[in-house]
């Protein structure tokens, strides 16, 4: 398994400091080679936002809100990962290394009531070459009451599932979220399309 390299940021800006070194140091300080365990009090420590990752062949890790990017959220876990997120917790883009998959969500929201179904449309890239591109139809499945803990505290939430078909392939895949009162989502899993990378991510901290 690969770990999640830690290496300085150039950005523009970050979410909660304009100065890319403070966000350098507190990825820095906050990485947790090999675990994704992080207690209430240490979470708390850092202003920044804050995401616990754990993506299909890579070892856990945190990451950290680095930049706004035109309303969308920019996540950072080092050299290798890298999560744009739309600000209710849509998956925009995933990158890992040089592989990148995009999702676009047009004409698709999933509150304030989930859909029953919806088109994605995704982009595979590796760097700036397009490998593929190809719609993914999911069907909702579930949507329940769930609640979940986040930091030692329970977070009221509506699950819903997705069966979700891409590529041509017969197999269905899933995506299941956690949205909390607000409409964000709290919690995800699943994969983007068919032979994508499985992915965990949960909002340790949300931004402001």
């Amino acid at each position: 398994m690969a770990a999640l390299v830690i290496f300085p940021l150039y950005l523009s800006g970050c979410a909660n400091n304009p100065q890319s070194e403070a966000i350098r140091d507190a990825v820095t300080a906050i990485r947790s080679p090999g675990s994704s365990l992080r207690t209430p009090a240490e979470i708390a420590a850092y202003p920044y936002a804050q995401m616990r990752v754990q993506l299909e062949g890579f070892l856990p890790a945190i990451a950290v809100l680095a930049e706004y990017v035109e309303g969308d959220h920019l996540w950072y876990a080092g050299g290798d990962f890298w999560l744009l997120q739309s600000s209710d917790g849509r998956i925009k883009r995933l990158q890992a290394g040089t592989k990148q998959t995009l999702v676009s969500w047009e004409g698709v929201a999933l509150q304030p009531a989930p859909p029953g179904t919806y088109t994605l449309a995704i982009s595979l890239l590796d760097g700036s070459e397009v490998l593929a591109s190809f719609p993914v139809e999911c069907t909702l499945t579930a949507s329940v009451a769930a609640a979940i803990i986040v930091n030692e505290k329970t977070i009221d939430t509506t699950r819903s599932r997705y069966d979700c078909q891409s590529d041509g392939a017969t197999e269905p895949f899933a995506m299941t979220y956690w949205h909390d009162a607000a409409g964000r989502i709290r919690r995800t899993e699943g994969r983007l399309w068919q032979k994508g990378v499985g992915y965990t991510f949960e909002a340790l901290k949300v931004p402001a």
